[in-house]
């Protein structure tokens, strides 16, 4: 983050109230907010992006402490879980399921022959009361006793001028496996 850091260095040893001089060429006073006043901004706003993003990989490491989870139903038990195909499975409980079942989040499954593998594509299924998971990486079995969810790719820490995509990274290779 040099950006950041280079704008608090400057913060803290550039600008200052005095005069503007060749000696103090930080100074804001006799006019130098004038022609100091835009970089200060910019400096500004580069420190309070870092802080964000600072947090928010704080929030995601704060996350990732409880990196498997297993999904639950409203009362806290754990949601059941069903073999519907050798690429999809369903998670009882209601739709707001989906917000655990999030393309790129990795998943690992209880069977016979386990491993892990990531979700694909979730839909939510009222009739039926569950949500219909469709997996690749991992063929799921009769056996499947229980689903484990990785890290979710909301939690991945990602600088704002992050290509697109790049926050599945954490899930697609931080999850312990």
């Amino acid at each position: 983050m040099g950006a950041f850091t280079d704008a608090i260095e400057r913060l803290k040893n550039f600008y200052r109230a005095a005069a503007n001089s060749t000696a103090v060429p930080g100074g804001f006073g006799k006019g130098g907010h004038r022609k100091l006043f835009d970089p200060y901004n910019a400096d500004i706003v580069a420190i309070g992006q870092g802080c964000a993003d600072y947090a928010g990989m704080a929030q995601g490491a704060a996350n990732q402490a409880g990196a498997w989870l297993r999904p639950v139903m409203p009362d806290g038990s754990y949601a059941a879980v069903t073999r519907l195909s050798a690429t999809t499975l369903a998670v009882a409980g209601p739709a707001a399921q989906l917000d655990n079942c999030k393309p790129g989040r990795a998943v690992k499954l209880a069977q016979a022959t386990p491993g892990v593998g990531y979700v694909a594509g979730a839909t939510y299924d009222a009739d039926a009361g569950h949500v219909v998971v469709t997996v690749t990486g991992i063929a799921v079995e009769e056996d499947l006793s229980e689903v484990w969810l990785g890290q979710s790719p909301d939690n991945a820490p990602q600088q704002a001028d992050t290509p697109a995509g790049a926050d599945l990274y954490l899930s697609q290779n931080c999850n312990g496996f």
